[in-house]
């Protein structure tokens, strides 16, 4: 018995690099515990993750070892068995994923004449010729003259592409079963105040998205932003209702209970919503102005609908590239 061991992603040169990436993660994590948590943080720190993550997996062993007629291929959590009796050394070019040519040799093992497993050079740099002096030494070669041609996806985009959509998987599904709520009645509370400023117009998205929206600046709240967004803008003709004065008029707006509870009242919010909820801004759900229901409450809920229906096909989507580049690695000795 015979074993050649080697990294799953062999370097020698990512030592030092290693070590800088380590020691800027570390002090990067401290920063941000001062600083404070916030949505661009999580991001920020969840790349750093990334790159440690792909260190340990990338250094991780990758072992062929050989018992009689059997190989036995181990990699991170993948393990299997082959069982051969000869062998074929061919030469031929290997093609990334980005469409990149360059030439090697590729190792077919073979039982009862039939492909039973392939050694690309390209994926075992370091072990490959020590592989190939075994099977030289100790089975029978099959003489092959044609050329190869193989694409193949590199362990790098697979380890660095699984990090990344586990790490969003992670995130949503967190958010996802965090607001879970099928069976909430949504709850609305009547703030009222006088307006402290004239309502002013502002815009979101750019160009041809681009749509308007009101802002409200309450004396009773002033560091709320009372958003009038942009399809009940247009029923109470925004541009028509800021030419009138209303500075210092008495308003009654619906919001919901949890903006109420958590942006107002400031009590404490699951752990998600809180750091992804703008605490400064509050959507205005229903309006009452000089007694008469401007916006009455829409409740039919779309958004919430739509919202769920993104989560869902975002999840999908994520998993199937997962298990994409899960099939990738069962696939390297093939």
């Amino acid at each position: 018995m015979i074993k050649f061991n080697t990294h799953f992603i062999p370097s020698r040169e990512d030592s030092a690099l290693r070590k800088i990436a380590t020691l800027i993660s570390v002090v990067a994590y401290f920063f941000f515990i001062l600083i404070g948590y916030s949505a661009f943080n999580y991001f920020l720190i969840s790349g750093l993750i990334i790159v440690q993550l792909y260190f340990i997996i990338s250094n991780s062993k990758e072992s062929y070892e050989f018992n009689n007629n059997r190989l036995i291929y181990t990699n991170l959590v993948y393990k299997k068995a082959i069982d051969f009796t000869s062998y074929s050394i061919t030469n031929g070019e290997y093609k990334d994923s980005y469409k990149r040519k360059s030439n090697g040799q590729l190792i077919q093992l073979y039982a009862d004449n039939k492909i039973v497993c392939r050694i690309k050079e390209v994926h075992n740099k370091y072990v490959f010729d020590e592989i190939l002096s075994y099977l030289k030494t100790n089975y029978p070669e099959i003489k092959k003259n044609e050329d190869f041609e193989i694409s193949f996806v590199e362990k790098e985009y697979i380890i660095i592409t699984s990090l990344i959509f586990s790490s969003l998987i992670i995130f949503i599904l967190s958010f996802s079963i965090e607001n879970y709520q099928p069976d909430k009645i949504q709850e609305y509370k009547t703030i009222k105040g006088h307006m402290a400023y004239q309502p002013e117009i502002d815009f979101s998205g750019k160009r041809k998205n681009r749509k308007e929206y009101l802002i409200f600046k309450l004396k009773e709240y002033p560091q709320i932003n009372f958003n009038l967004q942009y399809e009940n803008f247009n029923k109470i003709n925004g541009y028509e209702f800021v030419k009138t004065n209303h500075q210092n008029n008495l308003i009654e707006f619906e919001i919901f209970k949890e903006d109420n509870d958590y942006n107002i009242k400031k009590l404490a919010q699951p752990y998600f919503y809180s750091h992804l909820n703008n605490k400064k801004i509050i959507s205005i759900q229903a309006l009452k102005y000089k007694n008469k229901e401007l916006i009455k409450i829409d409740f039919s809920n779309k958004f919430r609908s739509q919202f769920d229906l993104l989560l869902m096909f975002g999840g999908v989507l994520l998993i199937v590239l997962i298990t994409y580049n899960i099939y990738c690695i069962t696939r390297i000795l093939k």
